[in-house]
């Protein structure tokens, strides 16, 4: 056996933040075309089907993080991870409060 370690060592991200990541991207995409729409500008065929695969992509993201937190035990978590679940929907009495 081998005692070889490699200096920099692949850490995968775990799937909440490969989705989060994944949400992100969505969200800015889907933003740049709006802004272009509001501009009075409209998009051309080819980015209409492009928006069209970015909202499927967003309704498929949205499903699989449904089917994923509904085995999750919700009382077994921290008072931080319920908060980070609720994202931007946390009450402003809980944002910012998790210690």
């Amino acid at each position: 056996m081998s005692d070889y370690k490699p200096k920099n060592p692949i850490v995968m991200p775990s799937v909440d933040e490969m989705l989060a990541d994944s949400l992100q991207v969505l969200r800015a995409e889907i933003l740049r075309f709006k802004t272009k729409v509001a501009q009075g500008r409209p998009l051309d065929q080819a980015e209409a089907k492009t928006v069209q695969g970015y909202i499927r992509s967003l309704v498929e993201l949205s499903k699989e993080d449904r089917e994923r937190l509904k085995g999750t035990d919700l009382s077994q978590l921290t008072e931080e991870e319920l908060v980070a679940l609720l994202g931007a929907k946390a009450p402003k009495a809980l944002q910012g409060k998790v210690e």
